[in-house]
């Protein structure tokens, strides 16, 4: 495996480990947490990449998107304040700001650029769709991202 992927996939465990702590210690619900924190264990998600079916690079994808799942999961489950507790947490240890790798941001990323590129930018942008529709978010960007779902589904038949 490249070194760039394993770096990249220690991080993205760490990171996500890093979340679930942090819920464990607002919910009541240990199984549920091990459980997902299993999920990230660096030496399991390193052996996951080199003994599955698939390239390396394909299931480091899966394993971004359920990070995208986590930091959705956070920010619907987290009062405004918990959040940006946990955002100050994850910016002391990694130097990343959570909201500089939100679905939001990378989401306008797309908006800017016209067009969804892969299965993963149509799954980000519909999830924030529902995301928007539920909190009466802008219409007028509601139908922005619907267009670029509806050309992109288009483009696949």
């Amino acid at each position: 495996m490249k070194e760039s992927i394993e770096k990249k996939l220690k991080h993205l465990c760490n990171w996500c480990t890093s979340i679930l702590e942090y819920l464990e210690t607002k919910y009541d619900d240990p199984p549920l947490f091990e459980e997902q924190k299993s999920i990230f264990v660096y030496e399991q998600a390193k052996n996951t990449l080199q003994n599955k079916n698939g390239t390396p690079s394909e299931w480091l994808r899966g394993y971004q998107e359920a990070q995208n799942d986590l930091h959705t999961m956070a920010k619907l489950c987290l009062t405004k304040e918990q959040y940006e507790e946990l955002n100050a947490i994850l910016k002391e240890q990694y130097n990343v700001n959570i909201h500089d790798i939100s679905n939001a941001k990378k989401a306008k990323r797309i908006l800017k650029r016209g067009t969804i590129k892969n299965d993963t930018e149509f799954r980000l942008v519909n999830d924030l769709v529902d995301e928007l529709c539920q909190s009466d978010g802008d219409p007028t960007l509601i139908e922005q991202y619907n267009q670029l779902l509806f050309t992109y589904e288009k483009s696949k038949m």
